[in-house]
């Protein structure tokens, strides 16, 4: 094998040949690379929901302005799954107002869809979320939540105080109607409403 002299050292032929081609094969990676193209990928929730009159979004926000004790106050939510496979998540209506949250702000909430056209009573299964992540029913008082201004509530339809993601098929969208009526007693305020689903109770909807 034919051998050269490299800084005073006999090496092969094939084996400059083989750093060479190895070089080559670096540098031509280093410019494919430096002209490659990038590009910015936006991910989206597949969960979206709107009010009668809005667009959907990933959170939606709803002015009910101010409301006084005895009041009731009806909204309609669309929810809509954009994903082809189900998703599982949690919805979650956060009460937003000026004071503290004490459970006894409301006297009756009234739930609608299209299996319950006529409506039925859930205010016994209305439940707020801690900031732990755990349950707290709404009528006992709010209790290990550190801003009682702003409230995450969850509907848990068996009533065991252990919240459950809902599955929501894929392409799916349906509606339900709140009606909620306030307390007489409890002072008029401005309230606010904010609905998105979580995958995480201790999370927010932003």
């Amino acid at each position: 094998m034919k051998k050269i002299s490299l800084f005073g050292k006999q090496i092969s032929v094939l084996l400059v040949l083989g750093v060479i081609m190895a070089l080559s094969a670096t540098a031509a990676v280093v410019t494919y690379l430096s002209n490659t193209k990038t590009m910015t990928l936006s991910i989206e929730s597949p969960m979206v929901m709107r009010f009668d009159e809005g667009f959907y979004e990933d959170a939606i926000d709803k002015d009910l302005g101010l409301i006084q004790g005895g009041e009731t106050v009806s909204f309609t939510i669309w929810s809509k799954n954009n994903a082809d496979v189900a998703i599982s998540t949690y919805p979650i209506t956060t009460i937003i107002s000026t004071q503290d949250w004490t459970g006894n702000e409301f006297s009756s909430v009234i739930f609608k869809n299209a299996a319950y056209t006529s409506g039925i009573e859930i205010l016994s299964m209305l439940y707020y979320v801690k900031d732990d992540g755990s349950l707290g029913k709404f009528e006992d008082g709010i209790t290990g939540v550190a801003d009682m201004t702003s409230l995450k509530l969850f509907f848990d339809n068996n009533g065991d105080g252990v919240a459950q993601k809902y599955t929501h098929p894929a392409g799916v969208e349906d509606w339900n109607t709140l009606e909620i009526t306030t307390n007489p007693a409890i002072a008029s305020d401005n309230y606010q409403i904010r609905l998105c689903h979580l995958n995480n109770l201790t999370g927010a909807c932003v």
